[in-house]
C-alpha cells in the first residue's frame, strides 16, 4: 500500500510492490550470511554450544534441547562454520515469515505493517539462520500453518501430537503450552466474551502454579529466579534485561503475581524503558506495537467468532506468552523465543485488520441507508 494525498490508501503498482518485496527478501538473505561480521558474540553463544554437541556426536535425548537440536543439524552435516548453513536456514525462516503475510490472504498491507514486518524479519534472521533451537520451533509453526483446512480437527490433532513429541525431546514446557492452547481454544468455542481471555490465562497460570507448589514445592517463578541468581553469581554483564522478581519473597503468592506481571510486561515491555538506552527504546516500541496490534485483532476476532484459523493462531501465541512468563530469564530471551511465532502474529493482525475494516464499512453503509439525505444522494447518483 502507498499513501495518497487525502490520507487514504491505494494498492501499490504490481511491479513496484514486487520490487519492494524482492528488496526485503534480498536484504534478509544478505543479513543471514553477514550477521556474524558485525553483531556481538553473545548473539551466537547458543549456536556455539550446539556446535560443541554436534562435535561430540550428540544423539536425541529426551528433554535435552541442546543434544536433540545438535542431533538434527548433525544429521544434515551442518556445523557452525558450514558455508551453506546460513542460506539453508534462511530458506526456512524467510518463507515462513512471508507466509504470515500471504497466509493472511489480504489484498493490501499498510506501510507501517511493512516496516514492522522488516523489523521482525531482521530479528528472525539474526536468531534463527544459524545453529538454532528456535529454528526447530519455526518448523513446528510451519506445520501449524500447513494443517489441512478441510478436516481441521484431524489436522489439529496431528499437530498436537507433533507438538507433544517436540516437548518430549526438546523442551518439556511445551506440554504446558499445548495444555493452555487447548484450554484457550475450547474457551473461544464456548464464549465470545473477548475480555475474558486474559483473566482466563491468569486462572490457567494459577492452576499451573498450584501444581508446581504441591508437587515440587516451588513457586511459579522459581526456575527463572534460580537461573538469574546463577548468572549474577557468575558475573554476567551482557544480560542487562534480566527479569527480576517484582514482588520479593519467593512465596506461592509472590511467584504467581510475578508471573502475571511478567506476562503483562511481555505485552508492554515497560522495564526496557528503564534501561535508558536508544536500542531498548526501539525494541520497546516495535514489540509494544506488534503486541498491541496482535491483541486488538485477537480480541476482535474472538468477539465476532468468524475466522477459526486466526483464532487458533492467536490462541497458540497467547499460550506461548503465558508459559514464557513463567520461565524466561530476561527480555532478550523473550524476544528470541517469540521470533518463531511472528508469522502467526502477523497473520492474526493482518486478517483482523481487514475484518474490522470490512465490518466498519458495512456498519457505515447500513447507517447511510437509514439516513434520508444519503439515500436521496444514492438515488440521484443511480
Amino acid at each position: 500500500m502507498l499513501p495518497v494525498p487525502h490520507g487514504g490508501l491505494r494498492p501499490a503498482d504490481t511491479g513496484l510492490s514486487r520490487l519492494i518485496w524482492i528488496a526485503i527478501v534480498t536484504m534478509l538473505a544478505v543479513l543471514a550470511v553477514a550477521k556474524e561480521a558485525f553483531l556481538p558474540r553473545y548473539f551466537f553463544f547458543d549456536a556455539g554450544t550446539i556446535d560443541s554437541f554436534i562435535a561430540a556426536g550428540a544423539p536425541f535425548v529426551a528433554g535435552d534441547s541442546y543434544s536433540s537440536t545438535a542431533a538434527i543439524f548433525g544429521a544434515f552435516g551442518f556445523r557452525l562454520d558450514s558455508p551453506l548453513l546460513s542460506l539453508a536456514t534462511c530458506a526456512i525462516v524467510v518463507p515462513t515469515m512471508l507466509f504470515g503475510v500471504t497466509g493472511a490472504q489480504v489484498s493490501f498491507i499498510k506501510p507501517r505493517q511493512v516496516v514492522l514486518f522488516v523489523f521482525c524479519g531482521v530479528l528472525a534472521v539474526v536468531y534463527m539462520t544459524t545453529l538454532s533451537k528456535d529454528l526447530i520451533v519455526m518448523l513446528i509453526v510451519l506445520a501449524f500453518f500447513a494443517r489441512p483446512r478441510r478436516h481441521a480437527w484431524i489436522g489439529t490433532l496431528m499437530w498436537l501430537g507433533l507438538a507433544l513429541l517436540y516437548g518430549y525431546y526438546f523442551r518439556t514446557y511445551w506440554f504446558l503450552i499445548v495444555a493452555i492452547f487447548v484450554a484457550l481454544r475450547v474457551m473461544t468455542l464456548v464464549t465470545r466474551r473477548a475480555l475474558l481471555i486474559v483473566p482466563a490465562i491468569f486462572v490457567l497460570l494459577f492452576g499451573i502454579a498450584l501444581i508446581l507448589q504441591i508437587k515440587l514445592g516451588v513457586s511459579a517463578d522459581y526456575y527463572r529466579v534460580v537461573i538469574n541468581d546463577a548468572r549474577l553469581e557468575q558475573g554476567e554483564t551482557h544480560a542487562n534485561t534480566m527479569i527480576m522478581p517484582f514482588i520479593p519473597g519467593g512465596t506461592f503468592v509472590a511467584g504467581y503475581l510475578n508471573t502475571c506481571i511478567t506476562f503483562l510486561t511481555f505485552i508492554v515491555p515497560v522495564p526496557l524503558l528503564g534501561l535508558l538506552s536508544p536500542y531498548y527504546v526501539v525494541i520497546f516500541t516495535f514489540v509494544a506495537v506488534l503486541q498491541f496490534s496482535f491483541w486488538r485483532a485477537f480480541l476482535f476476532e474472538m468477539k465476532i467468532g468468524r475466522d477459526a484459523q486466526v483464532i487458533e493462531c492467536a490462541c497458540l501465541v497467547a499460550a506461548v506468552l503465558a508459559i514464557q512468563s513463567m520461565f524466561e530469564p530476561d527480555y532478550g530471551s523473550y524476544v528470541r523465543h517469540l521470533a518463531p511465532f511472528y508469522p502467526l502474529m502477523f497473520l492474526t493482525w493482518l486478517r483482523g485488520s481487514v475484518h474490522r475494516a470490512s465490518m466498519a464499512s458495512s456498519t457505515d453503509g447500513r447507517a447511510g441507508a437509514r439516513n434520508p439525505f444519503v439515500a436521496e444522494l444514492v438515488e440521484k447518483a443511480s
